[in-house]
């Protein structure tokens, strides 16, 4: 029960719990168990670099915890350099698993105050565009090259980087 604890818990009209106070460090344990209680849980961080570390720490300390980490752009709008690459992945991937309803049980969804103030696509953005393969499927490979090429890839002949692909064989 989060009300026994050392740290304020306030509920909401929706029977949300607000959680403050908690001590650095250990609020990974406390995200953690109300993870396993509530199923999916929404934590926005104060700090970007607060989201990494609770990011890594609930991978230690709770690998059966799925994260989906929703970082702020690190640059500003109409600056001259292109936003980090695996940010952009990341963003991405988080919005397409929110859009799409992919939200299980035991889900962290972990976002910082800059990164939920800055605006998003409609859902309908990503509605139907993701493409998954399972081992041993068959599939067209112009189909994936051209979803490639439509959704901003830059075929290359060794992937070093997200946004990147290769075609072998």
């Amino acid at each position: 029960n989060f009300e026994k604890k050392n740290y304020h818990c306030a509920m909401t009209d929706n029977k949300e719990h607000i959680l403050g106070g908690v001590v650095f460090g250990y609020d990974a344990f406390v995200l953690a168990r109300a993870v396993r209680e509530k199923g999916c849980i929404l934590h926005i961080s104060d700090t970007e670099n607060h989201l990494n570390t609770l990011a890594l720490l609930i991978g230690i300390i709770a690998p059966d915890v799925r994260v989906l980490a929703f970082p702020a752009w690190d640059t500003i709008p109409y600056d001259r350099v292109s936003p980090n690459l695996a940010i952009e992945s990341e963003r991405l991937d988080t919005l397409f698993e929110l859009s799409n309803g992919n939200i299980r049980n035991n889900t962290l969804i972990l976002t910082s105050v800059s990164a939920i103030l800055q605006k998003v696509p409609p859902v309908d953005f990503f509605k139907g565009q993701g493409l998954s393969f399972k081992t041993g499927d068959l599939f067209d490979i112009e189909k994936v090259q051209s979803f490639l090429i439509k959704n901003g890839y830059t075929r290359t002949e060794q992937v070093m980087q997200a946004g990147e692909y290769a075609l072998r064989g």
